[in-house]
């Protein structure tokens, strides 16, 4: 549940994500599932499976990155998961997601740019305006059991 909550905390997706029904779905799941069906339904599965890999290599890449971003800007930050090797691993993450990614076809590409393309107008027209709304208009913190990471 705590996953859920954080997801929806930040205000850039609906904002009923956090309020779970009494059978611990939230609308905004059902509706996730409807699109996610509809989309196995008509993609071809070797363009879901090339845009999954290309989308989860690009992720470990920013997770990498940012490893050593807030390794250097911010050292005192509580952690309670550490990378070892900082920056000899992440950046072996970086370049062996990049070649990775360098085996997948112009196609795969070129529609991941465009999801991504995509993906950052509907967050910087809407989500993040929304998310700014949410964030000032709450009044109280976060129960500790939505904050506290779980070891």
């Amino acid at each position: 549940m705590a996953s859920r909550w954080r997801l929806g905390a930040g205000g850039s997706l609906t904002l009923n994500i956090p309020i779970l029904s009494a059978a611990g779905e939230s609308s905004s799941s059902l509706w996730l599932g409807l699109v996610t069906a509809v989309l196995a339904a008509t993609v071809p599965l070797d363009a879901l499976a090339d845009l999954v890999s290309i989308g989860t290599l690009a992720a470990f890449i920013v997770v990498a990155i940012g490893v050593i971003v807030l390794r250097k800007t911010a050292p005192e930050l509580p952690r309670t998961f550490r990378c070892p090797w900082v920056p000899v691993l992440p950046i072996a993450g970086v370049l062996i997601n990049l070649y990775l990614m360098g085996g997948l076809s112009i196609a795969v590409w070129i529609r991941f740019v465009v999801w991504l393309v995509v993906g950052l107008a509907l967050y910087f027209s809407w989500g993040h305006r929304s998310a700014s709304r949410v964030f000032a208009q709450r009044t109280t913190a976060l129960p500790a059991e939505f904050t506290e990471v779980s070891p």
